[in-house]
């Protein structure tokens, strides 16, 4: 038998075998989680990432402008001032303007530049590598800024009362509003939130001999995009514009904020509800009045039944009629609708004719933003 390759064993082999035990199979260690940072060794991974949070937390790189978080479509439109650019949770910082490569620059020199930029497209890059050993957490904002200047807002104005404050309105009219010269540069973004209050406009109205086939339902998207490009302007004609917008949608908080139209105050401020203790309600103010931009026609028989309700001291029938025609005429917007509904129940409540008010109540006691007070004033009225 060959013995090539065979270890003989000795003494030694035989002590050890005879006096070693062999382990018996155990099961699978416990896994644990080293901290990479420091000497910490976890047991589990809920104890990991606490670890983390509390010992090595890492925020995320933000900047706000006067006190708000861009948003991924943010733009700018007001002229702001470097204090009002503060970066949080920042490391270093760099810059893009109009596509130029990016630069870094330090907190205080941005809030410069974007004090200084009129029209442009910005890009802003911010970094935090607070945690050595870590890769760090970075974060950006693309923002669009279109800041006019007073004489370009003036002449946007001035091409809206040419184009758009006239009896035609049209979509021909709108586009050649925004073809004028007057509409471009920094003040277009001005320029297209006027458009689109028209464009909605008529959407909402759907005029005879324009052939718009649009949705309904568009108009209001129409009136929040304009609402967002109008509303950071503190002008009469865009706050004004904002007012009637917020009005058609059922959006009463401005309340109490004159307008310089006395009916659509008044009507805003009824329709806030009877807990709004505001102003008094202004009145129509004395001497000639001057057209300064067109008004759908849904919003200004909503107006017309307000400033009726509002100056009669009594109810009759014939009031309750009136009210039941236009709250359930089907050429008006449900948001005018539920209007109508409203100032039917408030007048008659007012009025002690509070058994006339089911009907209408019973209608928006479930809706936004009636229901707010319609509930309970059915609830007291069905009591």
């Amino acid at each position: 038998m060959p013995t090539f390759g065979w270890v003989q064993e000795d003494a030694w082999d035989r002590i050890l075998t005879a006096t070693e035990s062999v382990p018996e199979p155990s099961g699978e260690r416990a896994p644990t989680f080293a901290c990479p940072f420091c000497s910490r060794i976890l047991q589990t991974p809920a104890e990991f990432q606490a670890h983390l949070s509390a010992s090595h937390h890492v925020a995320r790189p933000m900047m706000l402008i006067a006190g708000k978080e861009p948003t991924s479509s943010f733009v700018l439109r007001e002229r702001v001032l470097p204090s009002d650019i503060v970066l949080a949770n920042v490391t270093s910082a760099s810059l893009s303007i109009d596509g130029i490569s990016f630069k870094k620059i330090t907190a205080t020199e941005l809030g410069r530049a974007l004090a200084r930029t009129n029209l442009a497209t910005v890009r802003v890059r911010l970094e935090n590598a607070a945690q050595k050993g870590t890769t760090p957490v970075t974060g950006g904002y693309d923002l669009s800024i279109r800041v006019a200047s007073s004489a370009a807002l003036q002449a946007v104005e001035r091409a809206f009362e040419e184009h758009l404050n006239v009896e035609g309105l049209s979509v021909g009219t709108v586009d050649r509003f925004l073809a004028d010269p007057r509409c471009a540069g920094a003040a277009s973004d001005y320029a297209t939130g006027m458009a689109e209050y028209a464009l909605g406009l008529l959407i909402k109205e759907r005029p005879h001999g324009q052939g718009i086939t649009s949705p309904l339902e568009r108009f209001r998207e129409h009136f929040g995009s304009a609402n967002l490009k109008l509303s950071p302007h503190n002008r009469p004609l865009p706050a004004l514009l904002c007012a009637l917008m917020r009005f058609a949608l059922n959006n009463f908080s401005g309340a109490g904020v004159p307008t310089g139209h006395a009916g659509l105050d008044a009507a805003t401020a009824i329709l806030r509800g009877p807990s709004f203790h505001g102003p008094p309600i202004p009145t129509s103010p004395g001497g000639a009045t001057r057209r300064v931009c067109p008004i759908d026609h849904g919003t200004s028989r909503i107006l017309l039944l307000a400033d009726r309700l509002a100056g009669t001291g009594r109810w009759s029938s014939v009031l309750q009629d009136e009210c039941r025609q236009v709250a359930g005429a089907g050429t008006l917007d449900l948001m005018d609708q539920q209007k109508a509904l409203a100032l039917w129940a408030l007048a008659a409540w007012r009025l002690g004719a509070t058994r006339d008010a089911i009907e209408p109540l019973e209608r928006i006691a479930a809706t936004y933003p009636f229901a707010e007070w319609a509930s309970s004033y059915l609830e007291a009225v069905s009591a």
